[in-house]
């Protein structure tokens, strides 16, 4: 068996098309602010652009702002309070912050949007496939049977007493997993920051997921590459320009493993508990909202280039870009006018 664990960091392919040396930035107005960390299981990496009071305040709060949300979301670290939620929800009712609470619910309107194919309960299959991990291989099939019911919705119970809410599990072994949303809700709260703090720019890479503010050191947008699948992270399809956006991509070639031959990749299928077969490479999403935005890049590769496409435009305030598995790119017209494709390899698909 082979293994293969591959996270793309989009931030390496910006900063290449900036074309710009920023540690040349000099202004006696603004200050350039550049750091790396390690949060939500990846690599977080800061590129921060006002008056240094603001940048290295928005630093700290975004700093903390990822603390935070890896203390109450992270799905590996054992101390974290959903490990804890996995260990004692089905023997008592546990309290959880409105911020947890919210990220349920428009988990629940992804679960329905998705025909049921995307749910915050796949917490036991990620176990039971472990993608992404050395150890990962294709799991028995009477194992994965054996787990899709605790992936039903009407396991999982919300009490309101008060002005609290409670969960509770009504089956043994469940638990959850919103890693899904939480890294597009990250990227949000961070353009909140950058906002409340007045930056002139700035462009920050969540584990892949974007949050891309104001504009760079030559006063103009930023511009965004996205990921070639059939590449090193160092190709891109092509490019567009934003400011004041997340962007959230899904795709089959991030993490996987091949054995005996065949390609498992980590976006499964709650209806079956395997990886969807989607005629899809990768969904980019680009919108304010980083926590629909992240979540509906998975839905929208659940469902497929038609489903998905049909699904999307319906949603006014966002962008998308799908990769077929025929190297076509689809998109909204507006879209298209902004998106640059520098690979010979992709072109834009036709509705026949």
């Amino acid at each position: 068996m082979k293994s293969k664990h591959r996270i793309i960091f989009l931030f390496v392919l910006i900063t290449i098309l900036l074309g710009t040396g920023c540690s040349n930035f000099k202004s006696n107005e603004t200050t350039l602010k550049e750091a790396n960390g390690f949060a939500l299981g990846g690599l977080i990496q800061y590129k921060l652009i006002g008056e240094k009071e603001s940048t290295e305040l928005a630093f700290q709060e975004i700093s903390q702002l990822l603390k935070e949300l890896e203390d109450e979301f992270s799905a590996n670290d054992q101390n974290s309070f959903l490990s804890t939620l996995t260990e004692e929800a089905y023997q008592e009712k546990i309290k959880i912050s409105d911020n947890f609470k919210a990220m349920i619910e428009l988990a629940w309107d992804l679960e329905e949007l998705s025909e049921g194919k995307f749910t915050p309960l796949v917490g036991p299959l990620v176990k039971l496939w472990n993608i992404g991990f050395s150890d990962a291989k294709k799991p028995g099939d009477n194992s994965i049977k054996e787990l899709l019911p605790l992936l039903v919705k009407e396991n999982l119970l919300i009490e309101e007493v008060g002005d609290d809410s409670f969960i509770s599990f009504l089956q043994p072994a469940m638990s959850l997993d919103l890693g899904a949303i939480v890294k597009g809700y990250a990227a949000q709260e961070a353009l909140r920051i950058c906002r409340q703090q007045n930056l002139k720019g700035a462009l920050i890479s969540i584990n892949g997921n974007l949050a891309v503010y104001g504009q760079n050191t030559n006063d103009s947008p930023w511009r965004i590459g996205l990921i070639d699948p059939e590449r090193a992270s160092n190709d891109i399809i092509g490019s567009f320009t934003g400011e004041n956006i997340t962007v959230a991509t899904s795709g089959d070639y991030e993490r996987y493993f091949i054995e005996d031959g065949l390609v498992y990749h980590h976006i499964l299928d709650a209806t079956n508990g395997y990886p969807v077969d989607s005629d899809l490479r990768a969904v980019s999403i680009i919108s304010e909202q980083g926590a629909l935005a992240d979540g509906l890049s998975t839905v929208a590769f659940l469902l497929g280039k038609d489903k998905g496409m049909a699904l999307l435009d319906n949603y006014e305030n966002l962008d998308y870009l799908l990769v077929a598995k025929d190297n076509s790119l689809w998109s909204k017209d507006e879209f298209k006018e902004n998106f640059i494709i520098t690979n010979d390899n992709y072109h834009w698909g036709e509705v026949k």
